[in-house]
């Protein structure tokens, strides 16, 4: 009985709190979406992607029409690898190649995909391998192209070392044959800290193994004191080349604690890969299901190896797993402001759930666009998409400011979720799942709730949330300001909108 009073105090108390502080009020209205979904809608960042390789000596540049045959297939992500084999010996990279670099660049953002690159100097074990040296200064070679195109970049591997860049058959300066000693793994992190120091903070960066990652961090190589080194720590993911195919992917995990520190660090960095072999205890459908899952995979390769993705056609989750892989964002729920007057408060807050295997990486932003006949009136707001764990719920939300110049009239609410780059390209926004609200033309959520603009005095609408319990609303102080460039920190801190009349 104590319990049972205890429990009804806590339940008026909530109650009256959420009256006195968010003002129930009929202004507001509370929308479920139906559970109808197309998920097989091309969103960037994720899903199985293609293979595409060439050396420098004979080079295949990308083709536009191709790449638009593979986003009409639903593919955003292009595995590119370069082998640079006419420059192994060269002490600089040719400008002919960061030519070539940024093409390949070019023609991806116009088509909306990215690239996840992998460069080598070796394209057959008897190929000699380039020096450490002449790596490291390719490598600054790059930072100007690489940097310059980060959102056109899902991933770096590091590649560099050996055949294929697989880090086996190499030189002296790094250990061949897999017998490496302790300056050789100091060599071969030399290289991977100067790609972190020579690429944008927003670019991830991918290792082979989780004991690369450890002992690269243990080393102390990267230790200054300065907070960069610790942001570059987290930018460090993983490629596993032979996913499932033994009990610890073919010498990917040493033991178990390195698999549950792989587990553990991939709901915050990314991991890619493909299998390459069919080893039925681990390849079958219900353990590939459920070890991506756990592993939170946001790609794989859809060419290799053929007979376990032939596999996972005839016994049905093939295409469970490439729905899933990535983030896979349903809209639940829609609580906003439905009637408001200029310079008044409304309130907007959108709850959904991630089906997918992993969160998105680097959203930092979305737009609530109110569209009517003759204006328009939108505010960039920040977000934090790398919060979105899979198997959570997540939610947008804000109190925004209708200005002054509004119109009277009706408006509908739209909801743009955008990478950094999205003023440059619109066609790497995410689209939520439901069928009703995407829209592939804008590639912009349509939410089918509205906004009536009247006459009234200005009043603010703050609307009750008590419908929406599964996720946390997050404050602007709750994302790192400093990941989002000086020039629109201001924007993001205010939350009045901008009008710009359609007619």
């Amino acid at each position: 009985m104590v319990l049972i009073k205890k429990n009804i105090s806590k339940l008026l108390l909530f109650t009256i709190i959420n009256v006195i502080v968010y003002k129930v009020c009929a202004i507001c209205q509370y929308k479920e979406y139906a559970q109808s979904y197309n998920k097989n809608i091309p969103n960037p960042n994720r899903g199985f992607y293609t293979t595409q390789i060439t050396r420098l000596s004979k080079f295949s540049p990308l083709t536009k029409s191709h790449l638009q045959k593979l986003v009409q297939r639903g593919t955003t992500v292009l595995y590119r690898a370069y082998c640079l084999d006419t420059l192994r010996n060269s002490s600089h990279v040719s400008s002919d190649f960061l030519e070539k670099l940024q093409d390949d660049f070019d023609l991806v953002e116009s088509v909306g995909m990215q690239l996840i690159i992998r460069i080598y100097y070796s394209y057959t074990k008897d190929d000699p391998d380039a020096r450490l040296s002449v790596v490291k200064q390719h490598i600054k070679d790059m930072k100007g192209v690489m940097t310059a195109n980060a959102k056109n970049i899902f991933a770096l591997q590091i590649g560099y070392i050996g055949t294929y860049g697989e880090g086996y058959y190499t030189n002296e300066d790094f250990g061949d044959h897999g017998k490496i000693n302790a300056q050789q793994w100091r060599n071969r992190y030399e290289v991977i800290k100067t790609v972190l120091l020579n690429t944008s903070p927003d670019t991830v960066v991918l290792v082979r193994t989780p004991e690369i990652k450890i002992n690269f961090l243990n080393s102390g190589i990267l230790d200054t004191g300065d907070i960069v080194d610790e942001k570059n720590r987290n930018r460090l993911g993983y490629f596993n080349d032979c996913f499932l195919s033994s009990d610890d992917d073919v010498g990917t995990f040493e033991n178990d604690d390195e698999y549950n520190y792989v587990k553990k660090d991939t709901r915050k960095v990314p991991i890619v890969g493909e299998t390459c072999r069919n080893y039925k205890t681990r390849t079958n459908c219900n353990s590939a299901v459920k070890e991506m899952e756990r592993m939170h995979f946001s790609s794989l390769n859809s060419e290799y190896n053929e007979s376990v993705l032939n596999l996972w056609k005839e016994d049905g989750c093939y295409q469970e797993i490439s729905e899933r892989l990535g983030y896979q964002l349903k809209l639940s729920h829609l609580i906003a402001t439905t009637e408001s007057s200029a310079n008044s408060i409304i309130t907007f807050h959108a709850e959904g759930y991630n089906n997918g295997f992993s969160a998105p990486f680097d959203y930092k932003y979305a737009k609530i666009i109110l569209k009517g006949d003759n204006m328009q009136c939108t505010k960039r707001i920040p977000i934090k998409a790398t919060s979105w764990k899979a198997g959570e719920y997540f939610s947008i939300c804000t109190y925004l400011q209708l200005p002054k110049n509004i119109r009277v009239g009706k408006y509908e609410y739209i909801l743009e979720i955008a990478d950094s780059a999205a003023y440059r390209n619109s066609k790497r926004n995410i689209l939520f799942v439901n069928s009703s609200t995407q829209n592939l033309n804008d590639r912009l959520n349509h939410l089918h709730q509205f906004l009536t603009v009247t006459n009234d005095e200005a009043k603010n609408s703050y609307c009750s949330k008590s419908k929406i319990t599964n996720s946390y609303c997050p404050l602007f102080e709750d994302n790192d300001p400093e990941a989002y460039p000086s020039n629109i920190l201001e924007e993001l801190k205010s939350n009045v909108m901008k009008c710009t009349s359609l007619s």
